[in-house]
């Protein structure tokens, strides 16, 4: 899984670095499509297939979510396809969108499921930024089911005391299982700024008032906010230490 992240995050910073630096776009836009080849290595989506039952590509027409391989690598792929309106990954970048599309409209929450029966909003930030920048890149119109999947996001899947997305939902329910952090919000409102600044911007200012902090002069990220409960974190917030998380402080420099 971490591998995959690696190869997917790097992939996306080769594509900033392309947009910050033209002159040196080719270059950049040439490293992150081999980040794209990396991962479609049979090895780096064994995790995934693993999980599921069935390899997050191949099962493409099936019913399986595969929300974090898919809709991480398609935002990777729509990012590229955006540098590169004749990428040689377009036709995946095609299926995989419109399976993740058909996926949605068939959710009753407008989620879909990581691994089996587990919900995880900044996962479906992915998928939704996916979609919203593939639309961007092609000029396809995903824009009433995204708006609908981002009502939803404010609504149910942001808590309304720190203005932070909660971590966890129920499969069942579709209520809060885990409460808000700061790995989940700040890894989420990246995503979305690929697609959709305004909420991006108001998770950014809530990250900010809610974890931002400092210890032995150093800024950093707190992974629970101050109106929470707190705890130790876990394998996504990384190591918690006096409260700041490996991943929130990451996460929210990028």
């Amino acid at each position: 899984e971490w591998l995959f992240g690696t190869y997917m995050m790097s992939g996306m910073g080769f594509g900033q670095m392309a947009i910050l630096h033209p002159e040196n776009a080719d270059a950049y836009i040439r490293q992150m499509k081999e980040c794209i080849r990396r991962i479609q290595d049979p090895r780096v989506r064994e995790f995934d297939k693993r999980s599921w039952g069935d390899d997050p590509i191949e099962s493409l027409d099936a019913k399986s979510d595969h929300a974090a391989f898919l809709g991480y690598y398609n935002l990777l792929l729509s990012f590229n396809r955006l540098l590169d309106r004749d990428s040689e990954f377009s036709a995946l970048n095609d299926r995989i969108t419109a399976a993740l599309v058909r996926r949605l409209e068939s959710s009753d929450f407008l989620l879909l499921q990581t691994y089996p029966n587990e919900l995880y909003p900044v996962d479906n930030c992915a998928v939704f930024a996916s979609i919203g920048l593939y639309d961007r890149a092609t000029g396809a119109d995903h824009s009433h089911l995204l708006r609908r999947c981002l009502k939803r996001l404010e609504e149910d899947y942001t808590d309304p005391r720190s203005g932070l997305l909660y971590q966890c939902i129920d499969e069942n329910t579709g209520k809060m299982l885990d409460g808000p952090r700061g790995s989940g919000t700040c890894l989420g409102l990246y995503f979305l700024s690929f697609c959709e600044p305004r909420i991006s911007s108001s998770l950014f200012v809530s990250a900010r008032l809610e974890l931002q902090g400092h210890v032995l002069g150093f800024g950093g990220m707190k992974e629970y906010p101050a109106s929470g409960r707190g705890g130790n974190g876990d394998i996504d917030s990384g190591p918690v230490v006096f409260g700041f998380g490996v991943s929130p402080t990451g996460f929210m420099i990028a």
